[in-house]
């Protein structure tokens, strides 16, 4: 549905309020990655474990995700490797030194 844009030399900032109306804790940010992970990159999963295997700590709490998968697919989005090899090709580059075998990856 989106678009994710590189532009070079271009800078992204986040302000931050002086307080939170909500709160945030390091465990619900963990849950958010995985959640990415699961629904946007299913075929690297077995990346992602060797580079972060705690982040599949998270799985029981990281929900029903079957109405994401859902969304995703009814938008038709693109698949991460369609990104890594139209948007950003060196990012499957850097991906190389997490892996043993990159012929799964290539």
């Amino acid at each position: 549905g989106g678009s994710i844009e590189i532009v070079p030399c271009s800078r992204i900032g986040h302000m931050f309020r002086k307080a939170r109306p909500y709160s945030f804790h390091g465990e619900v940010a963990r849950v958010n990655e995985l959640r990415l992970a699961l629904v946007w990159m299913p075929e690297y999963l077995p990346v992602i474990a060797k580079t972060d295997s705690t982040l599949f700590h998270y799985v029981a709490q990281s929900g029903d995700l079957s109405e994401r998968v859902a969304l995703r697919d009814r938008l038709q989005c693109k698949s991460m490797d369609w990104y890594m090899d139209n948007i950003y090709p060196e990012l499957r580059e850097d991906m190389k030194q997490y892996k043993t075998d990159m012929k799964e990856y290539s």
